[in-house]
């Protein structure tokens, strides 16, 4: 009993070790490769692990761009698996299985298609006296990567919601 936890123990030692060295090892290579060339103590060279200025700039709105498409994705998610969840008929419930399908759709094309509903739409707004939608900016951006993403997380949260038992979903 006792020589099977020391193998054990040392098969998870070893495992640990190799995750390690994989994950961080690309790190670390890249930081050594960094302290050993000429620049490395240069003091302009410091400056630029401090974002300031133009790259905190971007920096924030990176950060702002994936915290508006991840907590979307998740509302829009949990609202869309719920009503699929709750869909009656043999037929109806395996239809929600062709969201997987959609999920390698790559995020350009989603970019092209609302840009071209947009310039269709653009018309008509302008006949109304609406100003045009213009495909551009943070909102946009944030839509397009929304819908792109759409897909994959209604697949996520709908797989998550098929492995609790339905009684206790109410």
């Amino acid at each position: 009993m006792m020589k099977n936890t020391a193998r054990l123990s040392v098969l998870t030692s070893f495992g640990l070790a190799l995750y390690l060295l994989v994950t961080f090892g690309p790190l670390g290579a890249l930081i050594g490769n960094a302290m050993l060339s000429q620049d490395a103590f240069e003091p302009g060279w410091l400056m630029l692990i401090i974002p300031f200025g133009r790259r905190l700039d971007l920096l924030w709105d990176s950060i702002s761009l994936s915290l508006g498409v991840a907590l979307g994705g998740m509302l829009l998610g949990i609202l869309v698996a719920t009503s699929l969840l709750n869909w009656s008929g043999k037929s109806l419930r395996n239809l929600r299985w062709f969201l997987f399908l959609l999920v390698p759709i790559p995020p350009y094309i989603h970019a092209l298609a609302w840009q071209a509903f947009a310039d269709f739409l653009n018309p008509w707004f302008r006949n109304w006296g609406l100003s045009p939608l213009g495909m551009r900016g943070w909102g946009a951006s944030c839509w397009v990567w929304l819908m792109a993403l759409a897909p994959f997380a209604v697949s996520l949260i709908l797989i998550g919601m098929e492995a609790v038992d339905r009684e206790i979903i109410e």
